[in-house]
């Protein structure tokens, strides 16, 4: 039977490969040497898991038949949470009873977000009782999300028995997006356990990739947890990357979490001003109006209108008609600038709607040149269409200078036809030039051609 023939073939590969996990599962890596205040634990021996769990009953052809008669069942569900539910059911089954069996199923299901339901639920109970053996299947799926997110699971379900064997095998033989999931996943599990050694852990290889994404993880889970030592332990790290990461990562986790007392705390320790942008964008996702008081509370400086703005684009996602009238009452003396801003991001999901607030504004020309710049350049065939319902009347320089840019790559003639309507004389041989330039970018010998002829 396939079921078989593939559990030979997963089970002589964990063998294969076995001798590389097996290095960290009975043999971790001494740590190496870190400071007197965090010193590292010793990790202990472990011995190399059987490839095959233990299970009430053997699993059988028969069982095997009827597992994969059910899987065709389930797929068959119409309801895409009732399929995952039932997916995730199905492959813990399986699984306990044998994963290699169960990870044979996997080449039955072809919808992906299926694959990942069923992938993460076997490997994650696979990885209990042979996280070398889920390893090695894992390895076998394709580059890419799937592979990457099981990775991170079943080093994560390692860690919990075994950190810093887990941590220094995602360390030391992953790469890419799976080293940066498996070294997190692994980072957090250990940080659960004993904060201390994670963060020695990761000071130790401060300056590798995988330091940093540990003390990221860590600091996520201590932002989470206890942020105030943990913003205490981030302050006495040497200036850098390393502490540049571990401090975003904590001030963000604790700004959603608790965000008055971050951005409280960060008022006390202005060397960390940097951070203010940060904690005003998260912030603002939750309470924007909040975000906006504390952010004007800032000393008046460059980072204060970054965090400002920020906050109001924020805000504006969310709520643009709100934000524009707290923009039009802030008392800012930028306030020009951030209403631009919150014009702009209205703009990207409604430009029609935020055109029309423009249109109404004492100050109108900058504002709606702004939302129509806005819209011509990141939905050009929106904006063209919506140009060709307006009466000729209503199209003015900056309508005609938006749209023969538009239309300069795919209708050169119609674009320069457009732009030598131009009113203004300088704004004009802009247009025009702009037409051109492109034109010869596309077809030389016809704007060639054309351009002598109107010489």
């Amino acid at each position: 039977m396939r079921v078989k023939k593939i559990h030979v073939v997963v089970v002589i590969a964990a063998l294969c490969v076995s001798v590389g996990v097996g290095r960290y599962l009975r043999h971790p890596r001494p740590a190496r040497t870190t400071s007197a205040s965090h010193p590292a634990p010793a990790a202990p021996a472990h011995p190399m898991p059987s490839s095959r769990p233990a299970s009430d009953a053997p699993y059988t052809s028969r069982t095997a038949s009827i597992a994969n008669t059910e899987l065709t069942s389930v797929l068959a569900e119409i309801d895409p949470r009732k399929r995952r539910e039932a997916l995730k059911a199905l492959a813990a089954r399986a699984s306990q009873a044998d994963p290699v069996a169960a990870w044979a199923m996997l080449s039955a299901i072809s919808g992906l977000a299926d694959r990942e339901v069923f992938a993460e639920t076997v490997v994650e109970i696979w990885a209990q009782s042979s996280p070398a053996d889920a390893i090695v299947a894992v390895q076998t799926l394709p580059s890419g999300e799937l592979q990457t997110g099981c990775l991170g699971i079943t080093v994560g379900v390692w860690a919990r028995t075994a950190p810093q064997a887990a941590i220094d095998f995602a360390a030391q033989e992953l790469s890419g997006s799976g080293r940066q999931t498996a070294v997190s996943s692994a980072a957090t599990e250990w940080a659960r356990q004993d904060v201390v050694a994670a963060t020695a852990w990761a000071r130790q290889h401060a300056d590798s990739s995988a330091g940093i994404q540990a003390i990221g993880a860590v600091m996520e889970l201590w932002g989470d947890t206890d942020p105030q030592s943990g913003a205490d332990w981030a302050l006495t790290l040497a200036p850098g990357v390393f502490k540049a990461h571990a401090m975003e990562s904590l001030i963000l986790q604790w700004t959603d979490q608790a965000p008055s007392a971050a951005a409280a705390w960060l008022q006390k320790h202005p060397e960390n001003i940097s951070l203010t942008q940060l904690v005003a964008g998260e912030w603002s996702k939750s309470d924007p109006a909040a975000a906006a008081a504390w952010t004007q509370s800032l000393p008046q400086n460059a980072n204060r209108e970054t965090d400002l703005r920020t906050v109001v684009a924020t805000w504006a996602a969310a709520s643009p008609r709100e934000a524009l009238v707290w923009v039009a009452e802030s008392g800012e003396t930028a306030k020009q600038d951030l209403t631009l801003q919150a014009l702009n991001t209205w703009a990207e999901e409604d430009p029609s709607a935020a055109y029309a607030w423009a249109k109404t504004q004492p100050a109108a020309a900058p504002l709606t040149e702004a939302v129509l710049t806005s819209w011509a350049t990141s939905n050009s065939e929106g904006f063209r269409t919506w140009v060709a319902a307006q009466p000729e009347s209503a199209r003015d320089d900056t309508v005609r200078s938006l749209l023969s840019r538009t239309l300069a790559e795919t209708a050169p003639l119609e674009a320069m036809r457009v732009a030598s309507s131009i009113q203004d004389p300088a704004r004009k041989q802009k247009g025009m030039d702009l037409v051109l330039g492109a034109w010869m970018q596309t077809d030389p010998a016809a704007a060639t051609a054309w351009k002598r002829k109107n010489e």
